[in-house]
């Protein structure tokens, strides 16, 4: 389905649509992009099933409203404005009959226009052309046409009339009459001033100001070019910022997590709080207490001040004790946790404790310890504190104990995991935008206003790249607040990593750019980068430094060249070599600390011997990092090589040789050519030039001024048979997708300048498909085309930036604004700035789009998207406009 024409598309949408025979019909423009033949067909079958059926259907068509509707609803600005029959409305926003006289250019139209008035009262003038005038004649005159055909037919010949018609109202005029009421009550302006207004709304000024002025050329226009992709590129983050903020945080909490989990932190031991020793620790309890009245009173202060109460025990404590327990088990596990005896005789005091109670020792003795401190007057104020300080000496020796090559690299391996798919994040999110602008044809139609490639990747990659390093300097400003343990010591450890992240920045993104030449959707592209990267930054860098190893000691099981040579290869990817550098990085960043924090002897004999980073891998440091780091400088340019190749055109073209030498070159012959074709064909033919020589062009009188390569005068390669005045040369061109699907075959023919050419078919006749072939969008199987002698083989880039170009299906950005589309395109193609801002109003105003110019693209109509389409192709004024059903979709007005 995706292979359709747009036709083609609308007709299996309706298909769909009424399959099942459901009972309510809901039609959005069904017909829209459809060729007369095709449309009859389909309202000849619609108004077969309205008998069972309930139709709604929306149109800009309003014939085919007048064919289908049974009753019509006229809307403006969200309003139903006028409801009723065709018949109804025609009635009542009726403006009579409509009069076309065809007349010589020469005839003096004042002189038509007496006659008619002469026969018929309250003839008005409607609109006036060089071979063809039109009147509104009030319905109410129908009487008097008669005499009027007659006195025309008797003055034709005097008067110079070639033809008379005349009209009802249609349905299109019900339209307009609706349109113009709704803005003369939207803006209130009578009717006069409304017309007046409109009139002004839709003539484009015919002057030759906006094809002469000097466009840029050279640095000025690069730099016009690059500021304005640039500024487009920064609106697609800043237009999504929840979506944009998110990829730049997640790095950093991948990197917080990175630390917090991070197998050295265990050397710093437990960072539990202190813990002051009290009673209330265990909610409200009771203390039993016995010995001297003024001892239990102040060790019964004490129990209150900790929420607890006291309890007085005349005799032996520890038998109260018992029989408590004894009474009620549960209770005296978890209600008496300290008790007190003082004995008064032989001047002694005992402290008793729960021994379930972790902590009740310390509260106990420390009771006891105050109250006889509070008993000596000269110390009744003072008391004494009891904090517990954790500290995990078991846990911090047994770290240091353990620390070897295998827990050094766990923690190399969870930085491995974690740290490169935080980076990885943000490239994911980088494929999405030049993956939109490739799906939606949006940077074909860039490139076609004469933006290099190379200028288009490089505006890409400098934000890309600034947003990368921003979120980049934030995952390092996090280490330090993180960073409990210490292992980023010096500045050095911090401007590796640094570097390791800048560099891969710089070839990571190059590598990402790739991905957005895979799939249809970013989301399916964005899928297949990760599931590659998984294998390529995380199990290979593993597995390559475990075949490293092995080469180094055992040199016969695994030869070491071997290793070597595919270590190479897979550096070739930047996720590699950032996994790699990651890995290593980590290993001898955790060596470092613990050589710096430990005091194992035997750690230090073994791994403290050469730590440094910028080494090269060998035998004695195989965690050296310097030749990731310069395969992670120079991978840019094997993946800038691979976009430019694409770009322009030469992997395309290798691919469609390949293709072309398998479904052929030949064709069917034509039995039957109209004689027209064959002629327009063999002038083409003769126009040929033979020796391939490029001739420069004015493009605004389209004759050679300058003949390249040659010493002869300028005009003297010109070829035979073509006029000065061709613009458009299309020379055999044909396209066949398969052995037995021929979609174009040997269309030729020329077109002037100042000339419309329309190119007509039914749905799949090929028009599209010769479109997207003159538009360098499809390469043709043979023939070719010439712009300004501008060939599309042999001159790709100079040939497209002759062309505005405005696609079947939209190539609008769509979170940009319709004023923003026309100022991007403007600038791209070169126009001074001082002349930017009066051509975007010109079109806006000539395209009815004021009221929207400020609104996002993604959020037009359809109409409206059209109109954008187009003024985006007008803008600037290329050379030649191809114009792919400009008007599918919008209103009559």
């Amino acid at each position: 389905a995706e292979k359709l024409s747009g036709g083609m598309k609308r007709k299996l949408s309706l298909a769909i649509a009424l399959i099942g025979s459901p009972q309510v019909l809901i039609l959005d423009e069904p017909t829209s992009g459809m060729d007369p033949e095709s449309r009859r067909e389909m309202w000849d079958l619609l108004l077969s099933l309205r008998q069972n059926r309930t139709i709604l259907i929306t149109t800009h068509f309003m014939e085919e409203a007048d064919v289908l509707g049974d009753r019509i609803a006229i809307m403006d600005h969200g309003k139903v404005k006028c409801y009723g029959t065709t018949l109804f409305l025609k009635r009542v926003y009726g403006t009579g009959y409509q009069l076309t006289v065809m007349k010589e250019v020469s005839s003096s139209v004042d002189s038509i226009t007496n006659v008619i008035k002469g026969s018929v009262a309250g003839a008005e003038l409607k609109t006036t052309h060089p071979t063809q005038v039109t009147y509104k004649v009030p319905q109410e005159q129908a009487p008097n046409l008669p005499d009027m055909f007659a006195a025309i037919e008797g003055n034709k010949e005097q008067l110079g009339i070639s033809g008379v018609g005349i009209s009802c109202t249609t349905m299109e005029e019900v339209f307009l009459r609706v349109g113009e009421l709704a803005r003369e009550e939207k803006y209130e302006f009578d009717k006069t001033s409304s017309h007046s207004k409109d009139q002004q709304h839709m003539v484009r000024n015919r002057s030759n100001e906006a094809l002469t002025y000097k466009k840029r050329k050279g640095l000025p226009l690069f730099i016009q070019q690059f500021k304005s992709l640039v500024f487009k590129r920064s609106l697609f983050n800043f237009r999504r910022p929840i979506t944009s903020i998110i990829f730049l945080v997640l790095p950093a909490v991948l990197m917080w997590f990175t630390m917090k989990n991070n197998l050295m932190n265990a050397m710093q031991g437990s960072q539990d709080p202190p813990l002051t020793m009290q009673l209330s620790l265990y909610g409200h309890t009771s203390a039993y207490v016995s010995g001297p009245e003024n001892l239990q009173s102040i060790y019964s202060q004490l129990v209150i001040q900790q929420d607890s109460s006291n309890v007085s025990v005349k005799g032996d404590l520890v038998a109260a004790l018992m029989k408590i327990g004894v009474e009620n088990v549960a209770r005296y596990k978890t209600h008496v946790i300290v008790a007190a005896n003082f004995e008064e005789t032989n001047k002694t005091a005992t402290a008793l404790y729960n021994g379930l109670a972790y902590h009740s020792a310390p509260i106990s003795v420390n009771m006891l310890t105050n109250a006889l401190l509070r008993s000596n007057s000269r110390t009744s104020d003072n008391s004494i504190t009891v904090t517990n300080q954790p500290l995990d000496l078991e846990n911090f020796a047994g770290a240091c104990s353990q620390l070897n090559e295998v827990t050094l690299w766990m923690t190399a391996l969870v930085w491995l995991t974690l740290l490169p798919i935080g980076v990885r994040t943000i490239l994911t999110d980088i494929i999405s935008y030049p993956h939109n602008e490739r799906t939606s044809n949006a940077k074909q139609l860039q490139l076609m206003t004469g933006v290099a490639p190379t200028t288009y990747w490089l505006a890409c990659f400098v934000w890309d790249y600034l947003i990368y390093m921003i979120a980049c300097v934030f995952l390092l400003l996090l280490i330090p607040v993180v960073d409990t343990s210490n292992i980023f010591y010096e500045a050095k450890d911090y401007g590796v990593l640094l570097l390791i992240l800048a560099l891969h920045g710089v070839s990571g993104i190059s590598n990402t750019y790739l991905y957005s030449f895979l799939g249809k959707s970013s989301n399916t592209a964005a899928s297949i980068y990760m599931m590659i990267t998984i294998v390529t930054g995380l199990m290979a860098p593993l597995v390559m430094y475990m075949l490293v190893t092995i080469s180094y000691t055992v040199t016969d099981l695994v030869s070491p060249s071997l290793v070597k040579l595919i270590k190479y290869i897979l550096m070739l990817d930047p996720q590699f070599s950032l996994g790699s550098a990651i890995l290593n990085f980590t290993y001898l960043l955790a060596v470092r600390s613990g050589c710096r924090q430990c005091d194992n002897a035997e750690f230090k004999k073994n791994m403290c011997k050469d730590t440094s980073y910028l080494e090269f891998s060998s035998k004695e440091n195989t965690n050296g990092l310097m030749e990731y780091l310069l395969f992670l400088s120079f991978d840019w340019i094997l993946y800038l090589g691979l976009i430019l190749l694409i770009e322009y055109g030469y992997m395309g073209r290798a691919f469609h040789w390949i293709k072309v030498q398998w479904v052929g070159k030949d064709f069917d012959r034509l039995l039957t050519e109209d004689s027209d074709v064959r002629d327009e064909r063999d002038r083409v033919d003769a126009s040929r030039d033979p020796r391939g020589i490029e001739i420069k062009m004015d493009p605004l009188s389209a004759k050679p001024d300058q003949d390249v390569g040659s010493g002869k005068k300028p005009g003297s390669n010109k070829k035979p048979d073509e006029d000065d005045s061709t613009v458009l040369t299309v020379d055999g061109l044909a396209k066949k997708f398969s052995r037995s699907f021929v979609a174009v075959q040997g269309v030729s023919f020329r077109v002037n300048a100042g000339e419309c050419f329309g190119l007509l078919g039914v749905n799949g006749a090929g028009k599209t498909t010769t479109f997207r072939m003159l538009t360098g969008d499809e390469n043709p199987t043979t023939g070719s085309a010439r712009i300004l002698h501008y060939d599309l083989v042999r001159n790709r880039s100079k040939y497209l930036a002759q062309i505005g170009y405005c696609p079947q299906f939209d190539g609008i950005t769509e979170f940009l604004t319709g004023e923003e589309m026309l100022r991007l395109y403007a600038n791209l193609r070169g126009m001074p700035e001082h002349q930017i801002q009066h051509q975007i109003d010109e079109w806006i105003c000539v395209l009815g789009l004021e009221e929207y110019r400020h609104r996002r693209c993604g959020k037009y109509s359809g109409g409206n998207k059209r109109k954008l389409s187009t003024a985006m192709a007008l803008i600037g004024d290329p050379p030649v406009v191809f114009l792919d059903e400009p008007t599918t979709g919008v209103d009559p007005v």
